[in-house]
Protein backbone atom coordinates (compact mmCIF):
# COMPACT_ATOMS: atom_id res chain seq x y z
CA UNK A 1 0.00 0.00 0.00
CA UNK A 2 1.45 3.35 -1.04
CA UNK A 3 -0.05 6.77 -0.46
CA UNK A 4 -0.30 8.66 -3.75
CA UNK A 5 -1.74 11.92 -2.50
CA UNK A 6 -3.56 13.41 0.46
CA UNK A 7 -5.86 16.24 -0.48
CA UNK A 8 -7.23 17.93 2.63
CA UNK A 9 -9.16 15.06 4.29
CA UNK A 10 -9.28 12.84 1.16
CA UNK A 11 -6.69 10.09 0.74
CA UNK A 12 -5.64 8.30 -2.44
CA UNK A 13 -3.85 4.99 -1.98
CA UNK A 14 -2.01 2.87 -4.51
CA UNK A 15 -3.08 -0.68 -3.80
CA UNK A 16 -1.72 -3.84 -5.41
CA UNK A 17 -3.94 -6.93 -5.62
CA UNK A 18 -2.45 -8.66 -2.60
CA UNK A 19 -3.02 -5.56 -0.44
CA UNK A 20 -6.71 -4.95 -1.12
CA UNK A 21 -8.26 -6.61 1.94
CA UNK A 22 -5.63 -5.16 4.30
CA UNK A 23 -6.03 -1.71 2.78
CA UNK A 24 -9.81 -1.80 3.22
CA UNK A 25 -9.27 -2.88 6.82
CA UNK A 26 -6.85 -0.02 7.47
CA UNK A 27 -9.36 2.48 6.04
CA UNK A 28 -12.15 1.15 8.25
CA UNK A 29 -9.82 1.05 11.27
CA UNK A 30 -9.14 4.74 10.74
CA UNK A 31 -12.87 5.57 10.48
CA UNK A 32 -14.23 3.10 13.06
CA UNK A 33 -14.54 5.70 15.83
CA UNK A 34 -17.44 7.16 13.85
CA UNK A 35 -19.29 3.84 13.59
CA UNK A 36 -22.56 3.35 15.53
CA UNK A 37 -22.11 2.14 19.10
CA UNK A 38 -24.94 -0.39 18.99
CA UNK A 39 -24.27 -3.66 17.18
CA UNK A 40 -27.97 -3.70 16.21
CA UNK A 41 -27.63 -0.45 14.22
CA UNK A 42 -28.70 -0.57 10.58
CA UNK A 43 -25.60 -0.27 8.40
CA UNK A 44 -26.15 0.15 4.68
CA UNK A 45 -23.37 -0.89 2.30
CA UNK A 46 -24.04 0.34 -1.24
CA UNK A 47 -21.74 -0.76 -4.06
CA UNK A 48 -22.22 0.08 -7.74
CA UNK A 49 -24.03 -2.87 -9.33
CA UNK A 50 -25.12 -1.12 -12.49
CA UNK A 51 -25.29 -4.32 -14.53
CA UNK A 52 -24.35 -8.00 -14.52
CA UNK A 53 -20.81 -7.58 -15.88
CA UNK A 54 -17.97 -8.35 -13.44
CA UNK A 55 -15.76 -5.69 -11.88
CA UNK A 56 -12.97 -6.98 -14.15
CA UNK A 57 -14.62 -4.97 -16.96
CA UNK A 58 -14.79 -1.75 -14.95
CA UNK A 59 -18.55 -1.55 -14.48
CA UNK A 60 -19.26 -2.83 -10.97
CA UNK A 61 -17.63 -2.49 -7.56
CA UNK A 62 -14.86 -5.03 -6.97
CA UNK A 63 -16.20 -7.86 -4.82
CA UNK A 64 -12.89 -8.01 -2.96
CA UNK A 65 -13.65 -4.53 -1.59
CA UNK A 66 -17.24 -5.51 -0.73
CA UNK A 67 -16.02 -8.62 1.07
CA UNK A 68 -13.42 -6.59 2.94
CA UNK A 69 -16.13 -4.23 4.25
CA UNK A 70 -18.60 -7.00 5.17
CA UNK A 71 -15.86 -9.04 6.85
CA UNK A 72 -14.75 -6.05 8.92
CA UNK A 73 -18.28 -5.23 10.06
CA UNK A 74 -18.85 -8.88 10.94
CA UNK A 75 -15.66 -8.91 13.01
CA UNK A 76 -16.96 -5.92 14.97
CA UNK A 77 -20.16 -7.84 15.69
CA UNK A 78 -22.63 -5.77 13.68
CA UNK A 79 -25.76 -7.83 13.07
CA UNK A 80 -28.00 -5.63 10.93
CA UNK A 81 -25.89 -5.01 7.84
CA UNK A 82 -27.60 -4.66 4.48
CA UNK A 83 -25.88 -4.92 1.09
CA UNK A 84 -28.07 -2.88 -1.23
CA UNK A 85 -28.26 -1.35 -4.69
CA UNK A 86 -30.69 -0.78 -7.51
CA UNK A 87 -29.21 -1.75 -10.88
CA UNK A 88 -29.95 -0.02 -14.17
CA UNK A 89 -33.42 0.22 -15.66
CA UNK A 90 -32.82 -2.60 -18.14
CA UNK A 91 -31.78 -5.06 -15.43
CA UNK A 92 -34.76 -3.99 -13.32
CA UNK A 93 -37.23 -4.12 -16.20
CA UNK A 94 -36.27 -7.69 -17.06
CA UNK A 95 -36.43 -8.77 -13.40
CA UNK A 96 -32.87 -10.08 -13.28
CA UNK A 97 -31.48 -10.79 -9.81
CA UNK A 98 -28.20 -8.89 -9.96
CA UNK A 99 -27.07 -10.12 -6.52
CA UNK A 100 -27.47 -13.73 -7.60
CA UNK A 101 -25.74 -13.19 -10.95
CA UNK A 102 -22.68 -11.59 -9.32
CA UNK A 103 -22.57 -14.04 -6.40
CA UNK A 104 -23.26 -11.32 -3.84
CA UNK A 105 -26.27 -12.98 -2.26
CA UNK A 106 -24.04 -15.92 -1.31
CA UNK A 107 -21.36 -13.55 -0.03
CA UNK A 108 -23.78 -11.63 2.20
CA UNK A 109 -25.36 -14.86 3.45
CA UNK A 110 -21.96 -16.19 4.51
CA UNK A 111 -21.82 -13.35 7.07
CA UNK A 112 -25.47 -13.64 8.08
CA UNK A 113 -26.29 -10.38 6.28
CA UNK A 114 -29.08 -9.67 3.81
CA UNK A 115 -29.30 -8.08 0.39
CA UNK A 116 -31.93 -5.55 -0.65
CA UNK A 117 -32.79 -4.66 -4.23
CA UNK A 118 -33.42 -0.91 -3.99
CA UNK A 119 -35.51 -1.11 -7.16
CA UNK A 120 -38.07 -3.22 -5.30
CA UNK A 121 -38.43 -1.84 -1.79
CA UNK A 122 -40.43 0.68 0.23
CA UNK A 123 -39.94 4.24 -0.97
CA UNK A 124 -40.53 7.88 -0.16
CA UNK A 125 -41.20 10.71 -2.59
CA UNK A 126 -38.63 13.46 -3.09
CA UNK A 127 -38.37 16.47 -5.38
CA UNK A 128 -35.41 16.98 -7.67
CA UNK A 129 -35.86 20.30 -9.37
CA UNK A 130 -39.31 20.29 -10.95
CA UNK A 131 -39.46 16.49 -11.01
CA UNK A 132 -40.90 14.12 -8.43
CA UNK A 133 -39.20 10.76 -7.95
CA UNK A 134 -39.05 7.91 -5.44
CA UNK A 135 -36.15 7.15 -3.13
CA UNK A 136 -35.60 3.80 -1.37
CA UNK A 137 -36.70 4.41 2.21
CA UNK A 138 -33.94 2.27 3.75
CA UNK A 139 -31.32 4.70 2.42
CA UNK A 140 -32.73 7.46 4.64
CA UNK A 141 -33.33 5.17 7.63
CA UNK A 142 -29.85 3.66 7.94
CA UNK A 143 -27.76 4.53 10.98
CA UNK A 144 -24.54 4.40 8.98
CA UNK A 145 -24.19 4.50 5.18
CA UNK A 146 -21.05 3.25 3.41
CA UNK A 147 -20.89 4.19 -0.27
CA UNK A 148 -18.66 1.98 -2.48
CA UNK A 149 -18.68 3.61 -5.92
CA UNK A 150 -16.66 2.66 -8.96
CA UNK A 151 -14.58 5.11 -11.01
CA UNK A 152 -16.33 5.22 -14.38
CA UNK A 153 -16.78 7.66 -17.19
CA UNK A 154 -20.35 8.54 -18.08
CA UNK A 155 -21.54 9.97 -21.39
CA UNK A 156 -24.22 12.10 -19.75
CA UNK A 157 -22.73 12.98 -16.34
CA UNK A 158 -19.06 12.99 -17.38
CA UNK A 159 -18.04 10.85 -14.42
CA UNK A 160 -19.80 8.29 -12.26
CA UNK A 161 -18.16 8.11 -8.85
CA UNK A 162 -19.51 9.03 -5.39
CA UNK A 163 -22.34 11.36 -6.36
CA UNK A 164 -23.61 9.46 -9.38
CA UNK A 165 -23.59 6.18 -7.43
CA UNK A 166 -26.54 7.44 -5.37
CA UNK A 167 -28.70 7.09 -8.49
CA UNK A 168 -28.97 3.43 -7.48
CA UNK A 169 -30.97 4.57 -4.43
CA UNK A 170 -33.84 5.68 -6.66
CA UNK A 171 -36.52 3.04 -7.11
CA UNK A 172 -36.81 1.32 -10.50
CA UNK A 173 -37.98 3.50 -13.38
CA UNK A 174 -37.84 6.57 -11.15
CA UNK A 175 -34.17 6.82 -12.17
CA UNK A 176 -35.48 8.36 -15.39
CA UNK A 177 -36.33 11.49 -13.43
CA UNK A 178 -32.63 12.28 -13.08
CA UNK A 179 -31.52 11.33 -16.59
CA UNK A 180 -31.53 13.86 -19.40
CA UNK A 181 -34.66 14.76 -21.26
CA UNK A 182 -34.32 14.69 -25.03
CA UNK A 183 -33.49 18.36 -25.44
CA UNK A 184 -32.09 19.18 -22.01
CA UNK A 185 -28.60 20.47 -21.39
CA UNK A 186 -26.31 18.24 -19.31
CA UNK A 187 -26.28 20.86 -16.57
CA UNK A 188 -29.92 20.00 -15.74
CA UNK A 189 -29.02 16.40 -14.99
CA UNK A 190 -26.10 17.65 -12.93
CA UNK A 191 -28.36 19.88 -10.87
CA UNK A 192 -30.65 16.95 -10.07
CA UNK A 193 -27.68 14.78 -9.07
CA UNK A 194 -26.40 17.53 -6.81
CA UNK A 195 -29.84 17.86 -5.17
CA UNK A 196 -30.00 14.10 -4.63
CA UNK A 197 -26.69 14.32 -2.77
CA UNK A 198 -28.12 17.02 -0.53
CA UNK A 199 -30.92 14.64 0.46
CA UNK A 200 -28.77 11.53 0.87
CA UNK A 201 -25.47 11.92 2.69
CA UNK A 202 -23.45 8.70 3.15
CA UNK A 203 -21.11 8.68 6.14
CA UNK A 204 -18.11 7.18 4.33
CA UNK A 205 -17.10 6.82 0.70
CA UNK A 206 -14.54 4.20 -0.38
CA UNK A 207 -13.97 4.55 -4.12
CA UNK A 208 -13.03 1.53 -6.19
CA UNK A 209 -10.32 2.71 -8.56
CA UNK A 210 -8.70 -0.72 -8.90
CA UNK A 211 -10.09 -1.40 -12.38
CA UNK A 212 -11.80 1.76 -13.61
CA UNK A 213 -13.77 2.36 -16.79
CA UNK A 214 -12.66 4.85 -19.43
CA UNK A 215 -14.17 5.97 -22.72
CA UNK A 216 -17.91 5.78 -23.31
CA UNK A 217 -19.03 4.55 -19.90
CA UNK A 218 -21.06 3.38 -18.16
CA UNK A 219 -22.36 1.06 -20.90
CA UNK A 220 -19.71 0.95 -23.62
CA UNK A 221 -16.50 1.91 -21.83
CA UNK A 222 -13.31 -0.11 -21.52
CA UNK A 223 -11.57 -1.29 -18.34
CA UNK A 224 -8.45 0.53 -17.18
CA UNK A 225 -6.29 -0.76 -14.34
CA UNK A 226 -5.41 2.06 -11.93
CA UNK A 227 -4.84 0.14 -8.66
CA UNK A 228 -6.26 2.99 -6.56
CA UNK A 229 -8.48 3.23 -3.50
CA UNK A 230 -9.76 6.68 -2.53
CA UNK A 231 -11.69 7.48 0.63
CA UNK A 232 -13.20 10.30 2.63
CA UNK A 233 -16.48 11.85 3.80
CA UNK A 234 -17.11 14.63 1.25
CA UNK A 235 -18.45 13.18 -2.04
CA UNK A 236 -18.15 16.42 -4.00
CA UNK A 237 -14.52 16.88 -2.99
CA UNK A 238 -13.70 13.22 -3.73
CA UNK A 239 -15.29 13.42 -7.19
CA UNK A 240 -13.45 16.68 -7.88
CA UNK A 241 -10.14 15.07 -6.88
CA UNK A 242 -10.86 12.02 -9.04
CA UNK A 243 -11.70 14.27 -11.97
CA UNK A 244 -8.32 15.99 -11.60
CA UNK A 245 -6.50 12.65 -11.26
CA UNK A 246 -8.08 11.43 -14.49
CA UNK A 247 -7.21 14.59 -16.39
CA UNK A 248 -10.77 15.96 -16.56
CA UNK A 249 -11.62 19.63 -16.24
CA UNK A 250 -13.97 19.57 -13.22
CA UNK A 251 -15.84 22.68 -14.40
CA UNK A 252 -17.06 20.63 -17.38
CA UNK A 253 -18.62 17.96 -15.13
CA UNK A 254 -22.29 19.03 -14.93
CA UNK A 255 -22.94 18.22 -11.28
CA UNK A 256 -20.19 20.44 -9.86
CA UNK A 257 -21.47 23.84 -8.68
CA UNK A 258 -20.14 26.75 -10.69
CA UNK A 259 -16.79 28.11 -9.47
CA UNK A 260 -16.28 25.07 -7.23
CA UNK A 261 -12.70 24.59 -8.49
CA UNK A 262 -11.79 28.08 -7.31
CA UNK A 263 -12.44 26.96 -3.73
CA UNK A 264 -10.39 23.75 -3.82
CA UNK A 265 -7.89 24.00 -6.67
CA UNK A 266 -4.51 22.38 -6.12
CA UNK A 267 -1.92 22.13 -8.88
CA UNK A 268 0.16 19.40 -7.24
CA UNK A 269 -2.19 16.53 -8.06
CA UNK A 270 -0.69 13.83 -10.33
CA UNK A 271 -2.76 13.06 -13.41
CA UNK A 272 -3.52 10.16 -15.75
CA UNK A 273 -3.49 12.45 -18.78
CA UNK A 274 -4.14 9.60 -21.20
CA UNK A 275 -7.38 8.51 -19.50
CA UNK A 276 -9.96 8.30 -22.30
CA UNK A 277 -12.90 10.68 -21.95
CA UNK A 278 -16.47 10.01 -23.13
CA UNK A 279 -17.19 10.91 -26.73
CA UNK A 280 -20.59 12.58 -26.84
CA UNK A 281 -21.93 11.04 -30.02
CA UNK A 282 -25.29 12.84 -30.22
CA UNK A 283 -27.04 10.08 -32.16
CA UNK A 284 -25.62 7.05 -30.40
CA UNK A 285 -24.95 8.15 -26.86
CA UNK A 286 -27.69 10.73 -26.29
CA UNK A 287 -30.59 10.12 -28.64
CA UNK A 288 -30.58 6.35 -29.05
CA UNK A 289 -29.52 5.42 -25.53
CA UNK A 290 -31.81 7.93 -23.83
CA UNK A 291 -34.91 7.59 -25.98
CA UNK A 292 -34.63 3.91 -26.86
CA UNK A 293 -33.12 2.44 -23.73
CA UNK A 294 -34.75 4.57 -21.03
CA UNK A 295 -38.23 4.99 -22.52
CA UNK A 296 -39.33 3.05 -25.60
CA UNK A 297 -37.95 -0.31 -24.51
CA UNK A 298 -40.65 -0.80 -21.87
CA UNK A 299 -43.52 -0.51 -24.36
CA UNK A 300 -45.01 -3.90 -25.31
CA UNK A 301 -43.84 -4.97 -28.76
CA UNK A 302 -40.93 -2.50 -28.70
CA UNK A 303 -39.58 -4.24 -25.64
CA UNK A 304 -39.55 -7.57 -27.51
CA UNK A 305 -37.66 -5.92 -30.35
CA UNK A 306 -35.13 -4.48 -27.89
CA UNK A 307 -34.58 -7.94 -26.41
CA UNK A 308 -33.88 -9.53 -29.79
CA UNK A 309 -30.39 -10.80 -30.56
CA UNK A 310 -30.17 -8.60 -33.67
CA UNK A 311 -30.96 -5.32 -31.89
CA UNK A 312 -28.60 -6.26 -29.08
CA UNK A 313 -25.84 -6.86 -31.65
CA UNK A 314 -26.57 -3.48 -33.31
CA UNK A 315 -26.37 -1.57 -30.01
CA UNK A 316 -23.11 -3.27 -29.08
CA UNK A 317 -21.67 -2.67 -32.57
CA UNK A 318 -22.58 1.03 -32.40
CA UNK A 319 -20.82 1.28 -29.05
CA UNK A 320 -24.02 2.24 -27.25
CA UNK A 321 -23.55 -0.46 -24.66
CA UNK A 322 -21.04 -3.07 -23.59
CA UNK A 323 -23.39 -5.65 -22.10
CA UNK A 324 -25.44 -8.14 -24.10
CA UNK A 325 -28.79 -8.48 -22.34
CA UNK A 326 -29.34 -11.84 -24.05
CA UNK A 327 -26.56 -13.41 -22.00
CA UNK A 328 -28.65 -13.29 -18.86
CA UNK A 329 -32.07 -13.45 -20.51
CA UNK A 330 -31.25 -17.13 -21.08
CA UNK A 331 -30.98 -17.43 -17.25
CA UNK A 332 -27.63 -19.25 -17.00
CA UNK A 333 -27.42 -21.34 -13.86
CA UNK A 334 -23.96 -22.25 -12.61
CA UNK A 335 -23.96 -25.54 -10.73
CA UNK A 336 -20.25 -26.19 -10.47
CA UNK A 337 -16.84 -24.96 -11.62
CA UNK A 338 -14.11 -27.38 -12.58
CA UNK A 339 -10.37 -26.88 -12.79
CA UNK A 340 -8.34 -28.81 -15.34
CA UNK A 341 -5.06 -29.31 -13.49
CA UNK A 342 -3.38 -30.69 -16.61
CA UNK A 343 -3.87 -27.32 -18.31
CA UNK A 344 -3.08 -25.17 -15.24
CA UNK A 345 0.38 -23.57 -15.00
CA UNK A 346 -0.12 -22.46 -11.36
CA UNK A 347 0.08 -18.76 -12.22
CA UNK A 348 -2.31 -18.12 -9.27
CA UNK A 349 -4.09 -15.24 -11.00
CA UNK A 350 -7.42 -16.95 -10.26
CA UNK A 351 -6.64 -16.87 -6.54
CA UNK A 352 -5.56 -13.22 -6.69
CA UNK A 353 -8.95 -12.16 -8.07
CA UNK A 354 -11.02 -14.52 -5.91
CA UNK A 355 -12.96 -12.34 -3.42
CA UNK A 356 -13.15 -15.14 -0.83
CA UNK A 357 -9.46 -16.11 -1.03
CA UNK A 358 -9.84 -19.60 -2.50
CA UNK A 359 -6.56 -21.20 -3.65
CA UNK A 360 -7.74 -22.96 -6.78
CA UNK A 361 -4.29 -24.12 -7.83
CA UNK A 362 -4.02 -26.48 -4.88
CA UNK A 363 -3.85 -30.03 -6.19
CA UNK A 364 -6.77 -31.43 -4.20
CA UNK A 365 -9.04 -28.42 -4.47
CA UNK A 366 -12.75 -29.24 -4.65
CA UNK A 367 -15.24 -26.56 -5.73
CA UNK A 368 -18.19 -28.43 -4.25
CA UNK A 369 -16.79 -28.32 -0.72
CA UNK A 370 -15.41 -24.78 -0.90
CA UNK A 371 -16.79 -21.38 0.08
CA UNK A 372 -17.04 -20.42 -3.62
CA UNK A 373 -19.77 -17.80 -4.24
CA UNK A 374 -19.77 -18.40 -8.02
CA UNK A 375 -18.84 -14.84 -8.94
CA UNK A 376 -16.94 -16.45 -11.88
CA UNK A 377 -13.91 -14.13 -11.65
CA UNK A 378 -11.64 -17.17 -11.91
CA UNK A 379 -13.44 -18.47 -15.00
CA UNK A 380 -13.28 -15.08 -16.74
CA UNK A 381 -9.65 -14.30 -15.97
CA UNK A 382 -7.79 -17.63 -16.30
CA UNK A 383 -5.31 -17.08 -19.18
CA UNK A 384 -5.28 -20.80 -20.05
CA UNK A 385 -9.07 -21.29 -19.90
CA UNK A 386 -8.39 -24.08 -17.40
CA UNK A 387 -11.66 -23.46 -15.55
CA UNK A 388 -14.95 -24.63 -16.99
CA UNK A 389 -18.57 -24.24 -15.89
CA UNK A 390 -21.11 -26.99 -15.40
CA UNK A 391 -24.70 -25.77 -15.47
CA UNK A 392 -27.66 -24.71 -17.56
CA UNK A 393 -27.41 -22.17 -20.41
CA UNK A 394 -23.84 -21.24 -19.48
CA UNK A 395 -22.36 -21.14 -22.99
CA UNK A 396 -23.21 -17.44 -23.45
CA UNK A 397 -20.98 -16.58 -20.50
CA UNK A 398 -18.09 -17.20 -22.87
CA UNK A 399 -18.74 -13.74 -24.33
CA UNK A 400 -17.96 -12.16 -20.96
CA UNK A 401 -14.80 -14.22 -20.72
CA UNK A 402 -13.85 -13.05 -24.20
CA UNK A 403 -14.33 -9.40 -23.17
CA UNK A 404 -12.09 -9.90 -20.13
CA UNK A 405 -9.43 -11.83 -22.05
CA UNK A 406 -9.25 -9.22 -24.83
CA UNK A 407 -9.30 -6.16 -22.56
CA UNK A 408 -5.51 -5.74 -22.92
CA UNK A 409 -5.09 -5.31 -19.18
CA UNK A 410 -1.90 -6.58 -17.59
CA UNK A 411 -3.61 -8.53 -14.83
Amino acid sequence: MKKVVTFQDIKVLHCENEDIKNTVKSILDEKSSNFPKSQDSLILVKPNLNNYLPSLLGGTTDIRIIDGVLSYLHTLGYKNVVLADGSNIGIHHNKFNIFNILGLDSLAKSYGYRVVDLNNTDSIEIKLGSRTTKLAKICKESDYFINLPKIKTHTEAGLSICMKNLMGCLVGFNKRQVHLGLFEKRRKMGERLYQLNQILKPDLHIVDGLIAMEGDGPSAGKPRKLDLLIYGEDPLKIDWLCAKLLGFQPEKIPYFPKNYSEKVDNNNIPMFNDFKKPQLNIFGQIFLRNLFAHRLRTIGFLDKIFMSSFVSWVLISLGIRQEDINIISSHPKVKELRLDHSNCDSCSICSVYCPVDIKLEEENFDFKNSKCIKCLNCYYICPNNSISIVGDNVSKLERIRHLVQTSKINW
